[in-house]
């Protein structure tokens, strides 16, 4: 603490410090010309705060400096109160021990003076009121937390304490009661001689003991409403005298649940005589105690006849056993029996069906029995034998239907399929039930099937109907005629029944038909062409074939003579060979146009792995690009459908293309990347590109470049033609990029095979 003022340091004999450090408590000496500097502390200190004597003589503020920073405004006003006064010092506060913990301290100090009055020092005693406190903490914790109002009085019923649950019960503040009498707060006149009465007797109870009885009585609230109580009153002695304890129950609640409580039981008698289910109360030897009014209207029997008889005489031999283990299973403590299903026989002789719970009562009072509801469900039963009967023939409809069908959930997962449909995509019932609508449309279609889709289920449409591809087990793209249906399941939730009809041969039929169609229009023109087209494939294709011959006659010529040395003659023919070649590639090529052209043109698809057709595509590029770099980049280890003989022939025509039209020094690239569903397969160079107006033309029958004509580059332009055509019989198509003087990059798609 500190202190203002002069100072004269205390003396004291060795017998009287002697007598002080016997002691428990902490005795101090507080300079009075330092304030907050201790001339004198006692070796308690250390077994209260941890510190030595020498750790706090002539330190400054040492004690201020480790009081709870919430106590300190508290300590200074005190402080500055007893500067000013020279009253007794005296105050609790919590201040911090050296090891870290919070004590609570009572501190009071006395200015000493000398014999004309002037101030010497201050001499105080700290001590440790800790557990003190922590006890008081923890009563009125107690007292604020107990449920119950709890009202302490002195000797005379004036009120001392008044918890917060006896400020709810009276709407009433503490300080606003603290004084009154406790008579005067809580009882009505009318029944004021009757409680006066007992508090009265306040010297004849025993310490800690009640009333012989609780008192019932009424509380009168702030705002006059009365409220039923429950008081006992106890005696504690103090150290000022005898205190009186009221404890006070709101007994409002109880009150209305006894009154609630035998309304209930007059319901309950009234419920159980007119329940429609019959209620049976059955004895310990498993005899009939009560069975309520219903079971004349259910079975026809007067209760009056069953009562005292066996419970089991009208049930169903066959189900007896199980009844009789239910009685058993109460009778060894079961509260309560799962529902069973039990015929019981109707006075016309009939059997009944009926469920039935029995609930263990044998020691409740007033009961002590079984008591058995039983429901009739003869009904039911017969609803749910025909729903079953329905079932079967819903399901024996489904699993036969001539068409695809399928219960699908509200993300497109198969729930049920049926025989048609596994064999339309060539899948087994358990493979199906793992896919869903999305993992069978075409890649192409999916966008669209799952925008209808999904206006079904959110619940805008209820039914719809489209065309669409599909792809069976083996890669087959199918068209179906799809239609689904909404239904709504018994927890609210939306799914749909699809009917999937193959129309592959319908909508080539259809397809068919607008082909001729649109051939009869174009017929004449095409009449009209056919002759100068006729006329310029001729011309084509003997130019073509001229320069080869022309080249051939010369070199057999040459060989012919004899002339030529070995070496020479070697190379000739070598050059011969190539001429041939040629010959052959452009046959072949008029021979697969004129394929691609008609009806019965397929491919044959098949599991290919990827790196065989990258192999054989190897194997061509090295003998037919000459000085260009050829390079492959990584192939995805994956199997592609596809027919393996067409798909090398669209690789090598695209590296043949590479090597009629770039440049010696071109570096080309074969490569591949792929998705969840397709490999993605590139050929790219980085020639001198293609022109716009090439890029119109390349792909069609006969057609070659402006460069590839002026420059003489030999073909008929029927090379790409061949390649796209063969990759849409795939289902894909054959795509370009090109950029002058940066390279070109033809692509096209493969399914992923399983």
């Amino acid at each position: 603490m500190q202190r203002s003022g002069n100072a004269a340091k205390p003396a004291a004999d060795g017998r009287f410090q002697a007598l002080i450090e016997q002691i428990t408590l902490v005795t101090y000496t507080e300079r009075f010309d330092a304030p907050g500097t201790f001339s004198y502390v006692s070796p308690q200190i250390e077994t209260l705060l941890g510190y030595a004597p020498s750790d706090v003589i002539g330190r400054p503020g040492f004690l201020l400096e480790r009081v709870h920073p919430d106590d300190r405004a508290r300590f200074m006003s005190e402080n500055e109160r007893t500067n000013t006064t020279g009253e007794l010092f005296h105050l609790e506060y919590r201040i911090k021990s050296r090891s870290g913990a919070w004590l609570h301290v009572w501190d009071e100090a006395l200015l000493a003076r000398d014999a004309a009055g002037r101030p010497l020092h201050w001499q105080g005693v700290l001590v440790d009121i800790t557990e003190l406190q922590e006890g008081v903490e923890q009563s009125q914790t107690l007292l604020s937390s107990a449920p119950d109002a709890v009202i302490a009085t002195d000797a005379q019923g004036s009120i001392i304490e008044f918890n917060a649950a006896a400020e709810r019960m009276f709407s009433s503040r503490r300080d606003d009661i603290l004084g009154t009498a406790i008579v005067d707060l809580l009882i009505p006149s009318e029944q004021r001689a009757a409680l006066e009465d007992a508090f009265n007797r306040y010297p004849e109870i025993e310490q800690g003991l009640p009333l012989g009885q609780h008192v019932q009585t009424a509380a009168v609230r702030a705002d006059g409403r009365r409220l039923p109580i429950e008081l006992t009153v106890t005696r504690l002695e103090g150290s000022r005298g005898p205190l009186y304890v009221a404890y006070m129950r709101d007994v409002s609640a109880r009150i209305a649940a006894e009154t609630a409580q035998r309304s209930s039981e007059e319901r309950f008698r009234a419920l159980v005589q007119n329940s429609y289910d019959i209620i049976t109360v059955v004895n310990r030897d498993g005899s009939r105690r009560y069975v309520s009014p219903s079971i004349e209207h259910l079975l026809g029997y007067a209760p009056t006849d069953l009562i005292g008889r066996d419970a089991l005489e009208l049930v169903h031999p066959e189900d007896m056993a199980a009844l009789r283990e239910t009685i058993g299973a109460c009778l060894q403590g079961a509260a309560q029996t799962p529902a069973l299903e039990v015929r019981f026989r109707h006075q016309d002789g009939s059997w009944r069906d009926f469920e039935t719970v029995g609930t263990n009562l044998l020691d409740e009072p007033g009961v002590d029995g079984i008591v058995f509801n039983s429901r009739e469900i003869t009904t039911r039963k017969a609803t749910e034998t025909a729903l079953r009967e329905s079932e079967l023939r819903f399901r024996t409809a489904f699993d036969h239907a001539p068409i695809g069908l399928a219960l699908v959930s509200i993300d497109g997962r198969f729930t049920q399929v049926n025989r048609a449909l596994c064999e339309l995509f060539g899948y087994s019932e358990a493979e199906l039930l793992q896919k869903t609508l999305q993992d069978m449309s075409y890649p192409e279609d999916l966008e669209d099937d799952l925008t209808v889709a999904q206006r079904l289920f959110s619940g805008e449409i209820e039914t719809y109907q489209l065309e669409t591809r599909y792809m069976g087990k083996d890669g087959r793209i199918i068209w179906i005629e799809l239609t689904v249906s909404a239904i709504q399941e018994r927890d609210g939730r939306r799914s749909g029944i699809a009917q999937i009809q193959d129309v592959s041969g319908r909508r080539r039929l259809d397809m068919e038909r607008a082909t001729m169609l649109a051939s009869e229009r174009e017929y004449i023109k095409q009449l009209r062409d056919l002759a100068g087209m006729r006329e310029d494939l001729s011309q084509m294709v003997a130019h073509e074939l001229r320069t080869p011959v022309a080249s051939l006659r010369m070199m057999v010529s040459a060989v012919a003579t004899g002339a030529l040395e070995p070496d020479a003659e070697a190379e000739m023919f070598g050059a011969i060979h190539g001429q041939i070649d040629q010959l052959n590639r452009l046959v072949s090529d008029v021979v697969t146009a004129a394929a691609a052209e008609r009806d019965d043109f397929s491919v044959q698809l098949h599991s290919v792995p990827l790196a065989v057709l990258f192999s054989g595509a190897t194997a061509f590029a090295l003998g037919s690009l000459g000085d260009r770099r050829f390079t492959v980049g990584p192939a995805p280890d994956v199997q592609v459908w596809c027919d393996p003989e067409r798909i090398s022939q669209v690789l090598q025509n695209l590296l043949d293309n590479i090597a009629r039209h770039t440049p010696p020094d071109t570096t080309v690239e074969l490569r591949a990347t792929s998705d969840d569903k397709l490999v993605h397969i590139e050929v790219a160079d980085n020639g001198p590109g293609i022109s716009d107006d090439d890029l119109q033309i390349i792909f069609e029958k006969f057609g070659r470049g402006r460069e590839s004509s002026e420059g003489g580059t030999p073909g008929l332009g029927l090379g790409l033609y061949l390649s796209r055509q063969i990759v849409q019989a795939h289902g894909a198509d054959l795509t370009v990029q090109s950029t002058p003087e940066h390279g070109t990059v033809f692509g096209f798609d493969l399914r992923m095979a399983p």
